[in-house]
């Protein structure tokens, strides 16, 4: 019920857009889904500040028991910062907030970035393009201690999909900040513990066989 609830509330929301795209511009779009990626990003960094640390939401107080006892309720109304889990060896706290998985944090990075790559190149959009250059820097760190390889992998082909486009806008200045970044990137992977992260990562096969099992044989083990 609560994935239909999902794509009931974007189709809801999809109406909207379509009924005011006259008086709707995209840049009052952009703004608040980067300033939603920002907080993404400051919540990856709570994880190593409380870890798996719990706070609990008005609705935990108002909703009975039984609901709160719930898994899937319990994470929502009582929220952690961090999923501190042992997935390469040794424990790690991995991004959780603002959102209320782990997984779900990872996927909200990977769609909301390019919406900040907009805003770097939009004044329209009214937010500090000094801050978004910060923090689209600094978001690596969660990035890759977030174990995250759908992450990874989103943000890699998002990369050269944006490099490709340049390359055919004829925008050589973007493309030419795109190589520079890619080599400092690799550089900093390569003389810090974050390139071990993802080497060791993709060296730990967690969840794969799960990942790979047919849905009607992992019932049980993957509820």
């Amino acid at each position: 019920m609560l994935r239909y609830g999902y794509y009931i509330g974007a189709t809801i929301f999809i109406i909207y857009l379509l009924n005011g795209r006259r008086s709707i511009n995209v840049w009052r779009i952009v703004r608040p889904l980067t300033l939603l990626w920002m907080a993404t990003v400051i919540g990856g960094y709570l994880a190593f500040i409380v870890g798996a640390a719990r706070f609990k939401t008005p609705m935990a107080f108002v909703l009975p028991q039984v609901l709160v006892d719930n898994d899937l309720i319990n994470s929502m109304v009582i929220p952690k910062f961090a999923e501190v889990q042992d997935i390469i060896g040794f424990p790690i706290p991995r991004p959780n907030a603002p959102w209320n998985h782990t997984n779900s944090w990872g996927s909200m990075l990977a769609i909301l970035t390019p919406f900040a790559v907009i805003a770097l190149k939009e004044d329209r959009v009214q937010v500090s393009q000094r801050l978004v250059r910060v923090l689209l820097v600094a978001s690596l760190i969660p990035a890759i201690v977030s174990l995250n390889r759908g992450l990874w992998l989103s943000l890699g082909l998002g990369v050269v999909y944006a490099a490709v486009r340049f390359g055919i806008a004829g925008d050589r200045r973007m493309v030419v900040r795109g190589m520079i970044g890619a080599i400092v990137l690799s550089v900093v992977l390569v003389s810090t513990p974050l390139g071990g992260l993802i080497v060791t990562r993709f060296e730990t096969g967690h969840s794969n066989e799960d990942r790979a099992r047919p849905r009607n044989r992992c019932v049980s083990r993957c509820a």
